[in-house]
């Protein structure tokens, strides 16, 4: 579910593409909490999910002017913290 208080989606893709932190402050106070949830569920106790889901953010942000947007903002978030996890999560 979106945060009806935040900008549409290809608002808050504008901001972070041109550098704007009130766009990723914004993107990350939206999303942090559920995907916490989910990387917790994947990890199972293998890993701190809020450090994988800082990670994510992390990348997103270093790579904003590369982005593809075709949807909402859960499409271009979620592969990012699904393919980390996964990794972390694999049975050795």
């Amino acid at each position: 579910m979106t945060d009806p208080s935040l900008p549409p989606d290809s608002e808050l893709v504008e901001g972070l593409r041109t550098g704007d932190p009130r766009a990723l402050e914004r993107l990350v106070s939206a999303y942090w909490a559920t995907l916490v949830q989910f990387a917790d569920r994947i990890l199972d106790g293998h890993a701190d999910p809020q450090d994988v889901v800082q990670e994510a953010f992390i990348r997103l942000w270093a790579h904003r002017e590369r982005w593809s947007v075709d949807g909402s903002l859960r499409s271009l978030l979620w592969p990012r913290v699904d393919a980390p996890l996964r990794v972390v999560a694999s049975p050795r």
